[in-house]
């Protein structure tokens, strides 16, 4: 008599022993970070669009990094569409960009917040901390997003390299 697999035994975990799945962890909880500090505040949306900014990429990353993982984790090894690979990659490097921009932007933002006379200032300047570490780290998801890609295995021959 054989089993039907259930839903716990589809779970593909092993995906976050890899740099891919675990890098996604990592990204999930630096953004969390990074947009908590400041939507924890009273008084964050009077600062200005770049306050909106930085938490709209926080909020975006966290919902996509963790859609990421969980595909992830629902997809035995090699059974991704071709075309996941490209999609996960492009959008990795996008959101990269967007961390630069919207950390750079915070942080140009808080050089006017006197620690004097806000206490809030080093909360600020701890998710803009946050938020170059996110920076970082996305970097990291881009290169490894890029050896998943078909133009990557094309280039090492048909697997992806192994080698960090």
């Amino acid at each position: 008599q054989t089993l039907s697999p259930t839903p716990a035994t589809m779970v593909n975990t092993d995906v976050l022993k890899e740099p891919k799945g675990a890098i996604r962890i990592v990204e999930i909880v630096a953004a969390i970070v990074s947009f908590s500090i400041v939507v924890s505040q009273d008084n964050w949306s009077d600062w200005g669009s770049s306050f909106q900014f930085f938490v709209a990429v926080g909020v975006i990353a966290f919902l996509a990094a963790s859609g990421f993982l969980i595909f992830y984790l629902l997809h035995e090894p090699g059974t991704e569409p071709e075309a996941f690979a490209t999609i996960d990659f492009g959008f990795t490097a996008v959101w990269c960009l967007f961390w630069f921009i919207g950390s750079v932007s915070f942080a140009v933002k808080i050089q006017d917040c006197d620690p004097d006379v806000s206490s809030v200032c080093g909360k600020y300047r701890a998710a803009a901390a946050f938020g170059f570490l996110s920076w970082f780290v996305w970097i990291g998801g881009v290169w490894f997003t890029l050896k998943e890609t078909p133009y990557w295995k094309s280039k090492q021959g048909g697997e992806p390299n192994a080698s960090v």
